[in-house]
């Protein structure tokens, strides 16, 4: 949030970026349920193989709503209880939604303060970078563990198990597929982006996330390839790629929870999130890349010849020539981005001012 401080019209980019988000998690929402009633991946799973049972306690909106009330400074909970050999264990939780409101008031509450806190902004930006290095090395052998979870999962509950379920993630790509290759492209083009360009942009990121599972994970990935292959300015770009990796998530909270709402009214208690992890977290980077490019140019603030460059690897190469004669330096492999990435047109520059 503190990033916005960077951009001009800070407060339309930040509610546009929402609208966008919400907007693109409706249309998620609706195709996974219309898959999941067309596909009905209940009624192909073998009732003898999955022994489901009921839910302990269900879900309100009021619950919901009252529990994005921080219960206290970082959304913390501890609950204590007796443990197994009669002792009392305590744990400790936190509420990711709890802690989206209190980094937002913070954030919001920088940006209104000004330059007494320019230290605490710096101080900030100076972890998340040091974060997102050992995050960034932490992913690179991400895939490992993700065979591991997967061979495991087949391992606890049997390959006639998890073959009943076969149609259930079939049903989830399909929704998948559905919004990246025709949602996606279309509110590109819509919006006068090239639909190519952003496939060819946005795959590193989505390969990224598919084989790491971990939008948070991507997440310097993803602000790279906003920045470099999309020509986001950078001011915008740290704010609205962070904020979209733990909002806007396309795959893990529109199309799988559609489609498993259908189907955990029949089964329950089957685990096989490492499969759908990894398709429906490509497609949340995915969308978490292509909305900042979105609103940047509904904004005028996106670097259209960045946009429209040819990808040599997987992004746009190290300089290129932007409109008016910028030169713009591509961003480390870790996410940071060069000064030049803040935008080549006159109105990306000033923003990122």
């Amino acid at each position: 949030m503190g990033n916005l401080r960077k951009v001009t019209n800070a407060a339309r980019l930040a509610v546009s970026t929402l609208l966008w988000f919400a907007l693109t998690a409706f249309i998620a929402v609706v195709i996974g349920l219309l898959i999941a009633l067309i596909m009905q991946p209940g009624v192909h799973a073998d009732a003898s193989s999955l022994q489901g049972q009921a839910p302990e306690h269900e879900g309100s909106w009021i619950g919901f709503l009252t529990g994005l009330i921080p219960v206290n400074f970082l959304g913390l909970e501890v609950s204590t209880a007796p443990g197994d050999t009669g002792a009392l264990v305590s744990e400790v939780d936190f509420n990711v939604l709890q802690l989206i409101i209190v980094s937002g008031a913070i954030g919001i509450a920088a940006v209104k303060v000004g330059k007494a806190a320019e230290p605490f902004l710096q101080f900030v930006e100076a972890a998340l970078a040091v974060v997102q290095k050992v995050v960034w090395w932490i992913v690179r052998i991400a895939p490992i563990g993700t065979l591991g979870l997967i061979g495991n999962a087949v391992n606890s509950y049997g390959w006639s198990t998890m073959g009943s379920l076969l149609w259930f993630v079939v049903a989830v790509y399909v929704g998948l597929a559905i919004v990246f290759f025709v949602v996606y492209p279309t509110l590109a083009k819509l919006n006068g982006l090239s639909a190519r360009q952003y496939f060819s942009g946005v795959w590193p990121a989505a390969q990224m996330g598919f084989v790491s599972r971990s939008s948070i994970g991507t997440m310097p990935v993803t602000q790279k390839v906003a920045t470099d292959n999309f020509g986001v300015p950078q001011g915008y770009a740290a704010f609205a790629v962070p904020f979209g990796a733990t909002t806007k998530m396309d795959g893990c909270a529109a199309i799988y929870p559609a489609i498993a709402a259908v189907f955990v009214a029949q089964f329950f208690g089957i685990a096989i999130e490492p499969i759908v992890d990894m398709g429906r977290t490509a497609l949340n980077v995915s969308g978490q890349a292509l909305i900042p490019a979105i609103v940047a140019k509904r904004h005028g603030i996106l670097d259209q010849p960045r946009y429209d460059a040819k990808r040599i690897d997987g992004y746009v190469p190290v300089a290129v020539e932007a409109a008016g004669g910028t030169e713009l330096t591509a961003s480390d492999e870790d996410g940071s981005v060069g000064a030049g990435a803040e935008g080549g047109t006159a109105e990306g520059r000033a923003a990122a001012d």
